[in-house]
């Protein structure tokens, strides 16, 4: 007979702290995925989140050309951008300005940050010194060690380079190098650049980022093409074919 009573304890006990276990994950779920469940309910929890930065704006016109300047000619490519992905239900673009308006580059990854994007692409059009230098070039930040701010501590320091873009460098060149695909079908003579380089404008990205120059406003022959670039233009139709792979949606 005492036996039999200390099975049952013994069992009501196990069974009671399974009980409890399974409330209390419960409870935590909700708490910590509480938008995702919110997101479930409208049918919005699989969306990707794409946010597109047109250079400049304001009084920071960027690189010129004699015809064309890139905060004008970058706003024009987001739009276009924008007006073809926002086509697809599975996609929310979002512009970090939708008027001439000057931002700084932490404005700029601050609203993707804030938007909470899964992709950050950057749109230029670059002036170049060197005679006969055109195309597209894509570059992705290399992982750089930030410097340490004065009275920052240690633990600061290592805390924002935990966030930083090298957590996302993999698929960052991922998709660049979809994209160099992509651009060197078009002008089989012109192989599309590509660089690491350490950039402010995508360092505070907390996720994949890619700064796309479109061409070379300051060369005559480039800026002739750049002015000429609509809605479906094969640079266009290619950036977008590239974010759809990249969050693999069927077309």
């Amino acid at each position: 007979m005492r036996f039999n009573t200390q099975k049952s304890i013994y069992i009501f006990l196990v069974i009671s702290l399974v009980f409890s276990c399974i409330l209390i994950h419960g409870y935590s779920y909700a708490i910590s995925d509480g938008n995702t469940l919110l997101n479930k309910n409208t049918n919005e929890f699989e969306r990707f989140v794409l946010v597109i930065d047109p250079a400049h704006g304001g009084r920071d016109m960027g690189s010129k050309g004699v015809n064309l300047s890139e905060k004008t000619f970058s706003f024009k490519v987001a739009k276009f951008l924008k007006n073809k992905i926002s086509k697809y239900k599975k996609i929310k673009v979002v512009l970090t300005r939708d008027t001439d308006k000057e931002l700084t580059n932490s404005q700029r990854t601050g609203i993707a940050n804030f938007n909470n994007a899964d992709l950050f692409l950057s749109i230029h059009a670059d002036s170049s010194w060197r005679v006969g230098d055109r195309g597209p070039t894509v570059f992705v930040s290399s992982p750089q060690r930030p410097a340490r701010l004065k009275g920052e501590s240690q633990i600061a320091v290592s805390y924002r380079w935990e966030r930083g873009q090298n957590v996302h460098l993999v698929r960052s060149i991922r998709f660049a190098k979809g994209l160099l695909k992509r651009f060197d079908r078009i002008d089989k003579k012109k192989k599309t650049k590509f660089h690491l380089f350490p950039l402010r404008i995508l360092e505070g990205a907390r996720m994949p980022a890619l700064y796309i120059s479109m061409g070379v406003i300051s060369s005559p022959e480039d800026e002739a093409r750049l002015l000429e670039i609509g809605e479906d233009n094969s640079y266009i139709e290619s950036i977008v074919l590239e974010v759809l792979s990249f969050f693999r949606i069927s077309r």
